[in-house]
C-alpha cells in the first residue's frame, strides 16, 4: 500500500515541478480573465466547516491583448501567506 501512495505522491510532485504562472488559473469569466486558485494558506478545519484560502485574483489571460484598453493597475495588496502553511 505504501508503494502505491508513494507513486501517487511522486506523480503530484512531478506535476508541480512543471508549474507555470497559469497552472492554477481557471476560466471563471471565460478565457479573458482567469481566476487564480493558488492557495494563500493551508485549509483550516473547524467543526463542520472547511475554510479554503485562495489567492482570488483575476489575471489577464496568457498571450492576451486587452481589446477594450481598460486601465490596469498593478496589485499593491496581496493575500497573506502564512509561513506555517503549505502554500510556500
Amino acid at each position: 500500500m505504501s508503494t502505491a501512495i508513494d507513486a501517487e505522491v511522486q506523480k503530484i510532485d512531478e506535476m508541480l515541478a512543471q508549474e507555470g504562472p497559469y497552472t492554477f488559473d481557471v476560466p471563471i469569466l471565460g478565457k479573458t480573465y482567469p481566476l487564480n486558485l493558488t492557495l494563500s494558506s493551508a485549509p483550516q478545519i473547524g467543526g463542520d466547516l472547511i475554510n479554503i484560502y485562495f489567492d482570488g485574483l483575476f489575471n489577464l489571460a496568457e498571450n492576451a491583448t486587452d481589446e477594450h484598453n481598460f486601465p490596469k493597475e498593478v496589485n499593491t495588496e496581496w493575500p497573506t501567506r502564512f509561513e506555517h502553511s503549505h502554500s510556500e
